[in-house]
């Protein structure tokens, strides 16, 4: 359904009105350009290709004694919301279309028409704005400038969006389109379960209403979700502190949201208890987990510790050092590596046992580092049977004369793999007897030189 309009009449402005004694004898397009108080957008029907039927409005001026006006004939069939589609041209982004109906027969409004040069030329545009027609029948729809100047202005396609007695459900379907997004969130879980309940009520609650329903129904319900929403992501702030000898987590400042709950963990450091518990400022029991729940305002927790009253045994460290000092005087027994990795330990121990704060944890984690390097203290190896097996297998690589060039060759490359294990501290036992049998397997695989052949004379 259209609303029929034609064009009426330009309007002159109250100041030309007031001069129409004077200029009476004047041209009517001198009179339009004193009214219009411009020399290039003069308020009058132009004509250019651009039009859609060659015909347009230069402009719309507004002064200080009086503004022009188009006034349009229309016949709206019904009473109710029109959208309006307004194609123009407009130089300025300041430009506006203000409209009104003289007998106030349609909701005065006004809208912007920004500026629509390309490359610094005119290009035709469209606005688009919806228009209340309050009495049905026809009537006479003036636009003007509200502030300043107005585009050049040339159909208007006006159509029925909405029946006057119909419930406009735009913004309570935005409503619960924000809504759905809140109760089918993937982390929906961190609001309030009950508020979601009741936010769902009200979703369906508001599906339920058409354009037959009241508008005071319709907004009623937008304004209950739009209320709910804002509820449900209402967040509160619980500030969380805690003292020396020990932690409380989270800590620090941590939002949550209201209706839910939060729970705080606390755990003393070793050779620590927890002294005191305030929750927004009062004294509650000790506890090492406090809960705020149904949370509806902010708060604050905060924990101090104290060291436990007890006496850190530590003669069995001492014990364990002292039998470690004992081994690492026995550089011949033992190999430089493992008993390197034992004084590491020792001095480590020492350390500990030396400090007055020690807590008996700190002490019992020593004395077993100690412990376990002494267990893994590795024996140095007996090489003498290498040594021979080298010794005899040098002298058979001499003979170049007895074996093969690659027979022998192959003996010294055992030998070479034999003297750096004899040369290495760290060697094990596995890898000498290793070598004995490497290097006794490549001296019992020499091979001989062959005879050379003496051909007799005939």
């Amino acid at each position: 359904m259209h609303l029929q309009i034609i064009l009426q009449q330009i309007h002159l402005n109250s100041r030309q009105q007031r001069e129409r004694q004077r200029l009476w004898k004047q041209s009517t397009q001198q009179q339009l350009l004193r009214a219009c108080g411009a020399t290039e957008w003069r308020c009058e029907v132009n004509s250019e290709a651009w039009a859609s039927n060659g015909k347009y409005i230069n402009s719309l001026n507004k002064t200080s004694t009086g503004a022009d006006s188009v006034a349009y004939a229309y016949n709206a069939p019904v009473a109710g919301t029109y959208k309006v589609t307004v194609t123009y041209r407009s130089g300025s982004d300041t430009n506006k279309l203000a409209w009104s109906e003289q007998d106030g027969k349609i909701t005065a409004g006004q809208v912007a028409t920004p500026n629509s040069k390309v490359n610094n030329v005119l290009q035709a545009k469209t606005v688009e704005f919806n228009m209340v027609v309050t009495t049905a029948g026809a009537g006479t729809l003036v636009f003007t400038a509200p502030d300043g100047d107005s585009p050049q202005t040339d159909k208007f396609d006006i159509e029925l969006v909405k029946l006057a007695d119909e419930a406009d459900l735009t913004e309570l379907q935005t409503a619960i389109t924000n809504a759905e997004a809140i109760l089918n969130a993937a982390d929906k879980d961190k609001y309030s379960a009950a508020a979601l309940v009741e936010l769902q009520e009200l979703v369906n609650a508001g599906k339920q209403l058409t354009t037959a329903s009241s508008q005071a129904d319709v907004d009623a319900k937008k304004a209950e979700i739009t209320a709910k929403i804002a509820d449900i992501q209402t967040q509160f702030t619980i500030t969380a502190t805690a003292g020396n000898g020990g932690k409380i987590a989270p800590t620090g400042a941590t939002n949550v949201y209201k209706g839910t709950s939060k729970a705080f963990t606390i755990t003393p450091n070793d050779g620590y208890h927890v002294d005191s518990l305030t929750v927004d400022g009062t004294a509650v029991d000790v506890v090492t987990e406090y809960t705020f729940s149904d949370v509806t305002a902010n708060h604050t927790i905060a924990v101090t510790f104290a060291k436990d009253a007890m006496t850190v045994a530590k003669e069995n460290l001492l014990a364990a050092i002292n039998t470690a000092n004992e081994k690492l005087a026995q550089t011949d027994a033992y190999t430089p590596a493992s008993l390197e990795a034992l004084q590491n330990a020792v001095d480590e121990a020492q350390t500990v046992y030396n400090k007055a704060d020690a807590t008996q944890t700190e002490v019992d984690n020593a004395k077993a580092n100690v412990e376990a390097k002494i267990a893994a203290l590795k024996e140095k190896a007996d090489k003498s049977a290498l040594r021979l097996a080298v010794k005899a297998a040098e002298g058979e690589a001499a003979l170049t004369d007895k074996y093969t060039e690659e027979s022998i060759a192959a003996l010294q490359t055992a030998i070479d793999a034999a003297n750096r294990v004899l040369a290495d501290d760290n060697a094990t036992q596995a890898e000498v007897d290793a070598q004995v049998e490497a290097v006794n397997a490549a001296k019992a695989a020499l091979e001989e030189k062959k005879a050379p052949v003496v051909k007799r004379g005939a």
